[in-house]
Order: C-alpha cells, then sequence, then structure tokens
C-alpha cells in the first residue's frame, strides 16, 4: 500500500550497499537550547566523592583519599572526546 502510495520516503534499491547506516533514522536533529549538559561523577573504591558538572576547566578533587580502584561516570548532550586525572596541574598541561 505504502509503495503504491509513494510515501517511503525514497526509491527502492537506489542506495549503495554500505551508504545507508543500519539502524540509523532520517529524523531531523533536534537543536540544543543553547546550554550544554554534562556531568561527570568520580568513584574512589566504590564510593562517589565528587561530580563535576562543567565542561573544559581544572576540577580539584577532595582530598583524603587513598583508593586503590578510581572510577569515573560520564554522560550528558555533548561528546567526550577525553576525561583525565593527575596527581599535579602540570601532568595535565604535559598530556
Amino acid at each position: 500500500m505504502l509503495i503504491a502510495a509513494g510515501s517511503i520516503s525514497g526509491d527502492l534499491g537506489s542506495d549503495v550497499v554500505g551508504a545507508t547506516a543500519v539502524g540509523g533514522d532520517i529524523l531531523t536533529p533536534i537543536p540544543s537550547a543553547g546550554a550544554s549538559t554534562v556531568s561527570v561523577g568520580v568513584y574512589a573504591d566504590g564510593a562517589k566523592i565528587a561530580t563535576i558538572s562543567q565542561a573544559n576547566v581544572i576540577k580539584r578533587l577532595p582530598s583524603g583519599f587513598l583508593a586503590r580502584t578510581w572510577e569515573i561516570e560520564a554522560f550528558g548532550d555533548v561528546d567526550i572526546a577525553q576525561i583525565a586525572m593527575a596527581t599535579t596541574v602540570d601532568e595535565l598541561k604535559a598530556m
């Protein structure tokens, strides 16, 4: 029925194999409202010790943790290319 009505949003067999994303969509992206949201949680031995909500800034973590296992949890509506942790600011500058 849809093919006869011409409402399938394209021609059958017109794409080259591999040119169309499988599982993708043809929806128009919703533009950002201007403010980006990012939240990074830092865990030391399973306990959350800090939440960072600013991107592209150096944030000092609370002191006094001799943790053996560190975990990072990140989410937001922006692409995150890198998260870096170091013991000094000079180490961060060298990255």
